[in-house]
């Protein structure tokens, strides 16, 4: 015989077997209001910090892709820069009809014109009239072919962007002879500088740098005007040479333009034994 003695408020009490001791049954309970909203907020908070967490390394990652994209953008320009400035032709595209001369090269702190072939995969074939400018935080680059007119010329291109500031500058030899400063403006347009180099400042938000950059021009015909001004004219004009041996000045010379160990410049070399056979 079992049975249930219950109290008067309801609450169950011992349970009583045949031939079995008596024993306590545990009350049935639920969660209470306030345990189900704390399991909520906690659900809440968790769910909150995952997905804070997802979004933060997608932006992480975009922002590195973004960075590798304009780290890329600064070596393509690079390496663009470098060879069309290294390609330098001493063609005239224009001329001055006030000073008697024709325009090879103008050189300005935030602007460089210039003749050189363009890369295989961009022309029609043939010189084209190229210039770089720096204008509203970009670096531009306008091109038309030489024979064509102005009006031909093609929409600039913007090689990079977020330029904070920038200015190009030159480097030619002096009267001397030696190997002059830099300069923001190069001031004989009929002959090409030794030298090029451009420098950039990113704004500040992009974390970019732009390592400097230096081209040396190759010897052309601007190069023999700034070698025959540095071994000095002929004595038939009546300006003696600069001071020193022919074999010094030429050395000088050699070290300026660094064209190799051992090596002499074919067009230089020329242009000596022109002088020599002339002498």
């Amino acid at each position: 015989m079992t049975g249930i003695i219950k109290h008067g408020c309801g609450r169950p009490g011992l349970v009583a077997r045949h031939g079995q001791a008596s024993t306590w049954l545990p009350r049935a309970r639920g969660f209470t209001l306030v345990e189900i909203a704390l399991a909520m907020i906690l659900v809440s908070l968790i769910m909150a910090i995952a997905v804070g967490a997802i979004r933060m390394s997608r932006q992480a990652a975009a922002d590195g892709e973004r960075r590798v994209e304009a780290t890329n953008a600064i070596r393509v320009t690079q390496e663009f820069l470098r060879r069309q400035l290294a390609r330098v032709l001493p063609l005239a595209y224009d001329v001055d009809t006030t000073a008697g001369q024709n325009i090879v090269f103008e050189g300005e702190d935030d602007a460089i014109s210039f003749v050189a072939p363009m890369p295989g995969y961009l022309s029609n074939g043939g010189p084209y009239v190229q210039r770089l400018e720096l204008r509203q935080g970009e670096l531009r680059f306008h091109h038309r072919m030489l024979i064509s007119d102005e009006q031909d010329q093609a929409e600039p291109v913007v090689l990079i962007d977020r330029i904070r500031r920038g200015r190009f500058e030159y480097r030619g030899i002096e009267d001397d002879g030696q190997l002059g400063d830099w300069r923001r403006d190069w001031e004989d347009p009929s002959r090409t500088p030794m030298m090029v180099r451009l420098d950039l400042e990113f704004d500040d938000a992009s974390g970019l740098s732009w390592p400097s950059l230096e081209v040396p021009l190759l010897i052309d015909v601007g190069g023999v005007n700034n070698a025959y001004r540095f071994f000095g004219p002929s004595d038939e004009q009546g300006m003696p040479p600069p001071p020193g041996s022919a074999e010094e000045r030429l050395r000088r010379f050699q070290e300026t333009m660094d064209p190799g160990e051992g090596q002499i410049n074919p067009i230089v070399d020329s242009f000596l034994g022109g002088r020599r056979s002339g002498r």
